[in-house]
């Protein structure tokens, strides 16, 4: 499957259990976490992959929920080169 590809610090499965758990520990809403979750699922401008078509949305969105989706829809459209650096320093708390 997969989710079981390498990547950096283990496998795809174990990165997004851990970027899920971190935004836990920060304190983030379930929906947020449940973007992090599947912040993959279309594919990442880091990482191309894409374990859904976008064009059905819908199914993730039944998972997880509208604002999760949403989110993941969102980071898969982010230029890493652009948006990295201005994000970190932007970034709301919880």
């Amino acid at each position: 499957m997969e989710l079981s590809r390498s990547h950096p610090g283990g496998n795809l499965y174990a990165h997004l259990c851990r970027v899920s758990e971190r935004l836990a520990v920060l304190g983030w809403s379930g929906e947020v976490q449940a973007a992090g979750l599947t912040h993959a699922v279309y594919g990442t401008d880091g990482f191309d992959l894409a374990l859904r078509d976008r064009a059905d949305r819908a199914v993730l969105r039944d998972l997880v929920g509208a604002d999760a989706e949403k989110l993941a829809y969102l980071y898969r459209a982010c230029d890493r080169r652009r948006s990295w650096r201005e994000l970190a320093q932007t970034m709301p708390s919880p």
